[in-house]
């Protein structure tokens, strides 16, 4: 039988991590953020001029 309190017994930075989520910053807005994939694309902006950070 599974008995759960509701907390995570997890790191979400871990987990990030283990999914291959990189930071990101845009060049032209300046936009920093998460984002995970090959073709990445700035959330404010839609630029893909993107660097990892």
């Amino acid at each position: 039988m599974c008995v759960s309190d509701g907390s995570a017994d997890y790191d979400p930075e871990e987990v990030a991590a283990q999914l291959g989520v990189k930071r990101y910053k845009c060049n032209d807005c300046g936009n920093s953020f998460q984002g995970i994939g090959k073709n990445v694309v700035c959330p404010s902006c839609r630029s893909k001029n993107v660097v990892t950070k």
